[in-house]
């Protein structure tokens, strides 16, 4: 709001709060209103994406493609890979998210596969062409400098009248992300209180299908977490957390495939054991590089998994 000159400016934190809010009522209603808005929002983000990409490439021709800038860099080029790499991680994330509700799938072992490699390939293509287009309309000393490049692109094209409105339009690309986040964060709750912690409340399910408890108390999380203003802190700790999650479900595959060699199998790996390990290599090395480039945040998210050991090992006493 404060880059768009809007009086919203310094509110931006109780304005997520209040779409965060609005989203929980909205689940809270049931299932099918929950599955509407979100087909909503994405198809609206979606059109609006194509819109600007079409734009940009239609008024710039090559632009400045071919351009190149040099630039004295406060860290090394694997550094500013790495840094990069914490908020493209979080930027992919929930790849996975059909995962979590297979059980109101009446058909995972054909549909989830499908739903989780179209949905990744749709995603990539949205956000590769997106920033092909700003390459085309922007200078790179204007691109690296701007904290909303979709707002320059479209002031470049529209003017300062239009580029608002567009931009207003693209910023509405976050809600059905906050939608789908709330979604998948209540079945996680929902599924931990069932499965490991016997927690009951957690495990109430409304007449329309949505669990109730465990939706609100992921909605107090998350405004916890927002209200503390600590967004960025908690992007560099989510960036190791996502891969080093990665990480542990390829050495489960590999184990799993050792110690159950017979057990039933309904998705297959192509090219196992290839394509895990390479990915699982490739995790290695960005963690090994964000412990080396952004040690604070990383120490940070060493210290909670540290601290949250001995949960993990009470959990585990009640369980055996």
């Amino acid at each position: 709001a404060g880059m768009l000159a809007l009086p919203l400016a310094g509110k931006a934190a109780w304005i997520a709060a209040a779409i965060i809010l609005t989203f929980t009522v909205v689940q809270s209603m049931g299932l099918r209103e929950g599955a509407l808005v979100q087909q909503a929002t994405s198809t609206f983000v979606c059109l609006a994406f194509a819109f600007l990409v079409g734009a940009c490439l239609w008024s710039s021709g090559a632009g400045h493609l071919m351009e190149t800038a040099r630039r004295p860099a406060p860290v090394s080029l694997f550094g500013a890979l790495i840094l990069a790499m914490q908020s493209v991680f979080v930027t992919y994330d929930g790849w996975y998210m059909p995962t979590y509700f297979v059980e109101e799938d009446r058909d995972p072992a054909r549909n989830l596969p499908r739903q989780m490699r179209l949905g990744v390939l749709l995603i990539a293509a949205i956000y590769l062409l997106v920033n092909i287009a700003l390459l085309v309309v922007l200078p790179f000393d204007e691109l690296a400098g701007s904290e909303l490049p979709v707002a320059a692109a479209m002031k470049h094209l529209f003017g300062a009248g239009g580029g608002t409105l567009l931009t207003l339009l693209l910023l509405a690309a976050v809600l059905p992300l906050v939608n789908a986040a709330t979604l998948s964060s209540t079945r996680i709750l929902f599924g931990l209180s069932r499965d490991i912690l016997r927690w009951t409340p957690g495990q109430r399910v409304t007449q329309s299908g949505t669990p109730i408890v465990a939706l609100w108390v992921s909605t107090a999380a998350s405004l916890l977490f927002l209200l503390s203003g600590t967004y960025e802190r908690l992007l560099g700790i989510a960036g190791l957390f996502y891969v080093a999650m990665y990480c542990a479900t390829f050495v489960s595959l590999f184990l799993m495939r050792i110690r159950e060699p017979d057990a039933p199998r309904p998705y297959r790996v192509p090219l196992y054991p290839w394509t895990p390990a390479f990915v699982l290599v490739c995790g290695m090395v960005y963690l090994a590089g964000v412990l080396r480039e952004d040690p604070l945040n990383s120490g940070l998210a060493l210290l909670l998994i540290a601290a949250a050991m001995p949960a993990y090992l009470a959990v585990r006493r009640l369980q055996a």
